[in-house]
């Protein structure tokens, strides 16, 4: 409550505080999942890197290295490791590359080994003894591992040892001291996304790594029964489906809808849609990460404990109180350039298959999520992103464009039948609640309203009070003024006094609608079709998906074609 701003009892001090704690929380977290799984987190000075060298040779060992490493490392390999470890601001010159080389010639055998082996993860894993007890454990599994926290029986004690010695040979429990920059500034491989109290971390190597390892392996989970939608069928005594509503998701034919750039129109064509189930090869995706999963649990609670004894709020009669856990496993992330705006596949949260409606977690992309924006459209925008970005085994940019060519087409027909779906709506407040009033586009639009309708006996907008309105995006100007001339001649004379007013200075550009009135047919003469289908379809991360935009102002277009 102290930190929270709304609070009567906030304090600007103590905020600032937990602020800051928070910060270096989860700064001191991404390090360590940076350092450990990618060796990421580099040398910024000579100081660091005789530290580090220092810390791992007084480090307590019980594994002998002649079990545990097939080659003894000689110092030319360990000496490249370390170089290749430093760069974050600072690559050492020749002398301090002299200091570095006679420091690690001067190491016995041992030490080698574990300086070239700390935070060199798949380094490790790939000498013949740790092959081959990852691979035992992979067989052991009787079902999926879905649960790094509830390891089954069989493979307790495995794991328990995987981590131990890894815990010897590959985790480096130093904190780095300035983790709060680097965090904000370092160039990441392992942190996906962190937030205030979590981080996404990739683990899509050790998956790949692993999965190599146990090609041709006879791995029981391989086998297991895949979960099939069908299994949830019913069917009454002549075979007809009961409950239709379970299967009318993934109905086995329908027609899809393709767009034909010669004649610029959509057609449709009939396809199979594959059921959805849940593969094998998921099972044994879930399984291979979370065995590493259990590994970085252990790690990072070590880790938060070391962080609290530094900070000295740790004591035997006090634990630490500060738990990380996992919690989601994701199968895909699509990332974009704006905070905190991405969207994930969610599988698996802690041991609980998630159901297929619910996998799609969007935050922040304003396509979908921006409530101002059409429906249908953020309907068609999250269908583009669950079935050709985020579940698609290949992500086709010419699909995309194509449903997007769909999307325009719709929305033009759709203006044009009289619609305002594809308006856009706003709630303007009475005229003199704003310091200057016609710099309000609301404001600004109804009063163009006003003066095109008046007389007409449509109703006009009352600037005094409270209104809702739909804003249309129109194209009215000197030079296509005349075209309302013969068709709508007193609109075309209220037009002409429009365009002589101090605040249009020749050029409309939004004319409001009351809520509930459908637009006259005149205003359908002027309506600017690019500018409301570009509004409806800004928001959605194209950029993520390889589609840039030629003018950053204009349109939407891929790499090759305007849309």
């Amino acid at each position: 409550m102290l930190g929270q701003f709304s609070s009567l009892l906030f304090n600007i001090n103590v905020s600032s505080s937990i602020t800051a704690q928070g910060r270096a929380l989860i700064s001191s977290a991404s390090m360590m999942f940076e350092s450990f799984l990618s060796n990421s987190v580099k040398f910024g000075s000579l100081d660091e890197v005789l530290v580090f060298i220092n810390n791992v040779r007084k480090e307590k060992r019980e594994f002998p290295d002649e079990v545990y490493v097939d080659n003894p490392i000689d110092v030319v390999d360990c000496f490249a490791k370390v170089i290749d470890s430093c760069g974050y601001l600072w690559m050492p010159n020749d002398n301090e590359l002299d200091i570095i080389w006679k420091t690690i010639n001067n190491l016995g055998q041992r030490d080698l080994n574990r300086i070239y082996y700390k935070n060199n993860l798949y380094e490790f894993c790939s000498n013949s003894i740790m092959k081959k007890m990852i691979i035992n454990m992979m067989k052991k599994l009787d079902e999926p591992f879905f649960n790094p926290l509830k390891v089954p029986e069989n493979l307790v004690d495995d794991l328990e040892m995987f981590a131990k010695i890894l815990g010897e040979y590959v985790f480096y429990d130093k904190m780095i001291i300035d983790r709060i920059d680097r965090c904000d500034n370092m160039m990441k491989s392992i942190i996906m996304i962190s937030d205030t109290d979590s981080c996404i971390v990739s683990l899509d190597a050790w998956y790949r790594f692993v999965l190599q390892m146990i090609e041709g392996q006879d791995i029981k989970i391989r086998k297991y029964d895949p979960i099939s939608i069908f299994d949830f069928i019913e069917k009454d005594e002549f075979g007809d489906i009961v409950n239709k509503e379970v299967i009318q998701p993934f109905k086995e034919y329908g027609m899809d809808e393709r767009f034909d750039f010669d004649n610029d129109e959509i057609r449709y064509q009939k396809h199979i849609i594959n059921p959805f189930e849940i593969l094998p090869q998921d099972y044994i995706r879930w399984s291979i990460v979370n065995l590493l999963a259990f590994v970085i649990d252990k790690f990072i609670n070590r880790y938060m404990l070391q962080f609290t004894k530094n900070n000295h709020s740790w004591a035997p009669e006090k634990p630490c109180k500060i738990i990380m856990k996992n919690e989601f496993s994701f199968n895909r992330m699509l990332i974009t350039n704006v905070k905190k705006n991405y969207a994930t596949i969610q599988k698996v949260q802690e041991g609980n298959l998630i159901p297929k409606s619910e996998q799609l977690d969007v935050k922040g992309i304003a396509a979908i999520a921006k409530s101002s924006t059409a429906k249908s459209t953020r309907d068609e925008f999250k269908k583009i992103l669950l079935e050709d970005i985020m579940t698609a085994p290949t992500i086709s940019q010419a699909k995309i464009v194509e449903k997007l060519c769909i999307m325009e087409k719709r929305m033009i027909q759709s203006i044009q039948s009289g619609s305002k779906e594809y308006y856009k709506p706003v709630t303007i407040k009475a005229m003199n609640s704003y310091a200057d009033p016609m710099r309000i586009q609301g404001i600004k639009a109804s009063y163009a309203w006003n003066i095109l309708n008046e007389g007409s006996g449509l109703p006009l907008i009352n600037l005094e009070e409270r209104n809702a309105v739909d804003i249309a995006k129109v194209y009215l100007n000197s030079k296509n003024v005349d075209e309302l001339q013969e068709r709508y001649p007193e609109v075309y004379e209220k037009a002409l006094k429009l365009l002589d007013n101090q605040y249009f200075k020749g050029s409309v550009d939004a004319i409001a609608i009351p809520h509930d009135l459908m637009p006259p047919d005149w205003l359908l003469d002027i309506i600017d079709y690019k500018k409301i289908v570009n509004d409806n379809m800004t928001g959605f991360p194209f950029d993520s998906v390889g589609l840039g935009k030629i003018n950053k102002k204009t349109t939407i277009y891929s790499n090759i074609l305007n849309l």
